[in-house]
């Protein structure tokens, strides 16, 4: 067996079994977005990190190293978000060919500390290296929140709300937009949400202490893909309605004059970095009063459901079972 044939998700639960159990101030391990440490009596410490690897995770002609720096950091945040945390430390791995620009560098770096600045996360240190041909940057970013305030992947339960925090598929079409070299300026919207994502830092901080969601995750790998690491953790399975999705209008019309599928983006695209949970139907109305004072939005795109698997609604009505799929480091993204 090759790792292609293993998968990203396949290698995680391989390195899982291998590792075994962890140590006893370990409140949870590998199989969130967070790993979740024991800090003191009321505060946990919340620990995560990401990779970003040339031609892999981003194209140097696609955005400016300023964007870059922010998108690395970004994603990082957007963990702790999904953990309804606070960052607080960050340290920086960084590789690259000898024949860098430095002005490059300096930009990248900048474009991170800047955005370390809006969120008030320190930048206390890391390790550089040499690259052989691509540059790869690495983050190791520490949080912290309330013991009893920590929303994790499997606290689902059977017959919730799903909703999510904001629109999904903008990224996807962003990236499409970038890779068919299409105007920046008339798909800007779009792009920026690929390039320079917005971490739902506050949209998280709010969940979690409302005390209302019981499962809260970020939309990395596309809505499928997430909601199936909730279900499988959580033990569920779940209903999407398609006519539900928050698809801007934008991305709905780039899709309608130049050919893809909005939902396709929507649903499998991943990168939009907003947030994804459940929370029970008598609740779900005080959340998103909850959201709404903090001027955040939340949208319901479907239901948990006792029976195992992931059904989309389509817009006719007809359910179909569908594959949980979406980006895959090491596959094909879709089946």
């Amino acid at each position: 067996m090759k790792l292609n044939d293993l998968g990203e998700f396949g290698l995680i639960e391989m390195i899982r079994g291998i590792v075994g159990p962890a140590g006893e101030n370990v409140i949870k391990g590998i199989g969130d977005d967070c790993a979740v440490v024991e800090s003191s009596n009321d505060k946990v410490m919340l620990l995560t990190t990401d990779v970003l690897v040339e031609g892999v995770h981003f194209t140097k002609g696609f955005m400016s190293p300023e964007n870059l720096g922010r998108k690395a950091l970004a994603v990082n945040i957007s963990d702790i978000a999904a953990m309804g945390g606070k960052p607080l430390y960050a340290l920086l791995s960084l590789g690259a060919p000898e024949s860098t620009e430095i002005d490059y560098l300096d930009k990248l770096v900048s474009g991170m500390s800047s955005l370390a600045a809006e969120y008030k996360i320190d930048l206390i240190g890391g390790d550089t290296s040499l690259s052989p041909e691509l540059l790869f940057i690495n983050i190791f970013l520490v949080g912290e929140s309330s013991k009893d305030k920590v929303l994790y992947r499997s606290g689902a339960g059977v017959d919730q709300v799903i909703f999510v925090t904001g629109e999904v598929g903008s990224s996807a079409a962003g990236l499409d937009i970038l890779k068919r070299a299409l105007s920046i300026k008339k798909y800007g919207s779009l792009t920026g949400a690929h390039v320079s994502p917005h971490p739902h830092l506050k949209e998280g901080e709010i969940i979690s202490s409302s005390g209302f969601a019981t499962s809260l995750i970020d939309i990395s790998d596309g809505v499928m893909a997430d909601l199936g690491n909730i279900c499988r953790e959580s033990k569920v399975g779940a209903l999407v309605r398609e006519s539900d999705l928050p698809i801007s209008e934008e991305c709905r019309q780039y899709c309608h004059i130049n050919g893809p599928d909005a939902t396709d983006f929507a649903l499998y695209g991943g990168e939009d970095y907003v947030l994804m949970g459940t929370v029970p139907e008598h609740l779900y109305y005080k959340l998103r009063d909850s959201m709404n004072s903090g001027g955040c939005s939340v949208y319901p795109i479907g239901r948990t459901k006792e029976e195992t698997g992931i059904k989309l609604q389509g817009r006719d009505g007809a359910i179909a079972e569908i594959e949980p799929n979406g980006y895959d480091h090491f596959k094909d993204r879709r089946k």
